[in-house]
């Protein structure tokens, strides 16, 4: 994808819609448009494996061995997954033989995904039209040698501090990283169409007709959380009590879906509080689809917050 050119100055065939006056208005109406559909079910291709609050308990307090995801990554590849995408960081060395097992086997496997993530604010940032950032935090080496792919997992909030679209791309280095959920959806259709099947979304990946906010990131399109995504807990996984069918030819997100340590992964969106897994599934849903969520004109977000107001004032008169 054209994405990929790290030294790219122009959007090109991306969209960037104009800034609109007063942006918190429109803010609310987009919002209020996610109230007003509704949850709904996500492809059926996306299969999240959550880290739990029952794998806690059965596995114990995080941090686990790494022979624990090792052995997860060997058996959802016997099973037949397309893809497998950890949101999980490597970034230290433990005991070698642990960190050699998850090599490994992400090695072997040969369709393994890993994030990428800046610590620092974007807003600190200059975009080119990229996010160029001096500070990344990544896994292993050996990790980042083995894997099929990586992306970044920033997804900065709006004004009002709810997350509402992730960054194309940021640079780091002479090198553009993709979104973790767009990287992931274009590399799931390529493994699709190795196998001799052409998935649906292919064209409109080609097609590069993105919803992009003003500063060119792109809008994600909520839908709900756990409840719209095929599940399994990963001590399931690890223990080989699921059904083979349920990730055969499918793309699997790993990452946790309880406090398992104190920074848990949540991030506020406009349907609530959700973790990070479910934000990267639903970006990957929308491309699969082709479900997309685009910023209203004016008039439009005008006339929906006069007829809320109205709505508003029947209700408490």
């Amino acid at each position: 994808l054209a994405w990929r050119n790290a030294n790219s100055t122009d959007i090109g065939p991306f969209h960037i819609e104009p800034l609109e006056a007063f942006e918190r208005l429109e803010l609310m109406t987009h919002d209020i448009r996610f109230l007003l559909r509704g949850y709904h079910l996500a492809s059926s291709d996306v299969v999240i494996v959550g880290i739990t609050q029952q794998c806690l308990a059965e596995l114990g307090e995080m941090p686990w061995p790494r022979s624990h995801y090792a052995k997860v990554i060997d058996a959802l590849s016997e099973a037949g997954a397309n893809l497998i995408c950890l949101d999980v960081f490597f970034p230290a060395a433990t005991e070698p033989e642990e960190d050699a097992a998850l090599v490994k086997s992400t090695r072997d496997a040969g369709n393994v995904m890993y994030p990428v993530f800046c610590p620092v604010a974007l807003r600190h940032y200059s975009r080119g039209p990229f996010y160029s950032v001096d500070t990344l935090r990544t896994n292993l080496p050996a990790l980042t040698e083995a894997n099929t792919g990586l992306g970044h997992i920033n997804i900065p909030p709006s004004t009002d501090g709810k997350c509402r679209a992730t960054p194309i791309a940021i640079q780091h280095d002479g090198y553009a990283y993709l979104s973790f959920g767009i990287e992931a959806a274009s590399r799931f259709v390529e493994l699709t169409s190795r196998k001799g099947t052409k998935h649906p979304a292919s064209q409109a990946l080609l097609l590069k007709d993105l919803p992009l906010s003003p500063d060119g990131d792109y809008l994600i399109n909520y839908h709900g959380q756990h409840v719209t995504f095929d599940f399994c807990p990963l001590h399931k996984i690890l223990q080989g009590r699921f059904p083979k069918e349920l990730v055969d030819g499918k793309l699997v997100l790993v990452g946790e879906t309880a406090h398992g340590h104190v920074n848990a992964d949540l991030i506020t969106t406009p349907l609530g509080e959700m973790y990070g897994v479910f934000v990267q599934g639903t970006i990957i849903d929308n491309f699969l689809t082709g479900n997309y969520v685009r910023r209203q004109s004016f008039p439009a977000a005008l006339l929906m917050s006069i007829l809320v107001s109205l709505a508003a004032g029947l209700v408490f008169r």
